[in-house]
């Protein structure tokens, strides 16, 4: 069964609500039927000098090749 990303949001909702009562493997068999998504890359990019934001040097130029190999979200 597959679930969107606001269908999610809602179960969350609904489970922290009722976490204190709830118990761990109850909240387990409430998300153990999502489907697993592919984990996207985390990247930092420490910008520098301000400058990088305006300019067209070889940091920006790095910037926009690394976004190119980046798969797109699906969120």
């Amino acid at each position: 069964m597959k679930h969107d990303r606001a269908h999610f949001i809602k179960l969350l909702s609904l489970a922290s609500a009722g976490l204190y009562t709830m118990k761990l493997n109850a909240l387990e068999n409430l998300f153990s039927n999502l489907e697993n998504t592919p984990k996207m890359p985390v990247i930092f990019f420490g910008h520098g000098s301000t400058m990088n934001a305006i300019e067209e040097n070889e940091f920006v130029h790095g910037f926009k090749s690394t976004k190119e190999k980046v798969p797109t979200p699906q969120a």
